[in-house]
């Protein structure tokens, strides 16, 4: 994952980012496993958003071709939504499940959540 550009500041901070195959593949099974798979409680404080938002985002993503790199324009929000979402998938489905269920390497999914973390900031 690598940012393009950012756009505005603070809470209205958009940010122009471009995900490869896996990391387009990886979040959107994070946001599909928060949503349809298993269950978050207490969702808001966990994900950071309504479960509305998130099928928001998760049908954004779900346009996105796995084939090809992915660019996409996401406010700070999404981009903390995502990385809630990736962080609870890694630790809810673990190393027995995660490339299973996701179609992405466990270590790949490792280093997009390190990128997460100081994306966006």
């Amino acid at each position: 994952m690598r940012v393009i550009d950012e756009l505005g500041k603070h809470a209205d901070k958009r940010l122009h980012l471009v995900f490869d195959p896996d990391e387009s593949r990886a979040v959107r099974a994070a946001l599909g496993e928060i949503l349809f798979g298993f269950s978050v409680e207490d969702f808001g404080a966990v994900i950071g958003t309504t479960q509305e938002h998130a099928k928001e985002l998760f049908e954004k993503l779900n346009k996105l071709d796995l084939d090809q790199e992915n660019q996409v324009l996401l406010t700070q929000t999404d981009v903390q939504v995502i990385r809630n979402a990736h962080s609870k998938t890694l630790a809810k489905l673990g190393p027995e499940e995660y490339t299973t269920r996701t179609g992405v390497a466990l270590t790949s999914g490792q280093a997009l959540a390190k990128q997460l973390e100081t994306t966006g900031g």
